[in-house]
């Protein structure tokens, strides 16, 4: 013989209005605030403001000296060769109103050695130098621009970026952009 069990049910207590009401409120209110929040949020995004971060900061104006002709830029670092430099188009230095630590150079200049020596003179100048390459691309087969972006092994708060075109007369045109913040 088989026994057989069966949960016996009690009866539940149905939600008064009043307490009905009060969780509606509650729950109004917490979709409302959600809501603020979410509004907020996407207004700080539209802003230009990262997800972890709520406030601008204000650098103020650029200021850009432009370097005599023929001269580099002050900030850019003094041990930095300009490989096969060949006349400087475009050579300044820049600083913010309100940010005396943010320094930023920019030095063009024509090449007169190959693209693809450049690219690999500036590699061997980085593992020299103590710089870390974070980001590279060569692609003189297919349109002819290559890019080295690294900093210091020692100091995150310091970028070099070097772009480098091919020319058809086997040349070439370095754009070397330095800021240090």
């Amino acid at each position: 013989m088989k026994i057989q069990y069966r949960p016996t049910l009690t009866p539940t207590k149905q939600l008064t209005a009043k307490q009905a009401v009060q969780i509606f409120v509650i729950l109004a209110f917490i979709i409302g605030a959600m809501f603020v929040v979410g509004v907020k949020t996407r207004k700080e995004r539209q802003n230009g403001a990262p997800e972890n971060q709520t406030a601008k900061i204000d650098i103020g104006s650029k200021n850009i000296i432009k370097a005599a002709e023929g001269k580099v830029p002050d900030y850019l670092p003094a041990n930095l060769p300009l490989s096969g430099r060949d006349g400087i188009t475009e050579s300044y230095d820049a600083y913010y109103e309100n940010s005396k630590r943010i320094k930023e150079s920019v030095v063009t200049f024509k090449s007169v050695n190959e693209a693809v020596y450049n690219y690999n003179f500036y590699i061997d100048w980085f593992s020299k130098n103590n710089w870390r390459i974070i980001n590279k691309a060569e692609n003189f087969k297919n349109g002819g621009v290559s890019f080295l972006y690294a900093n210091p092994s020692q100091n995150e708060n310091k970028n070099l970026n070097i772009t480098i075109v091919k020319n058809s007369d086997k040349t070439s045109n370095i754009n070397i952009s330095y800021l240090e913040f």
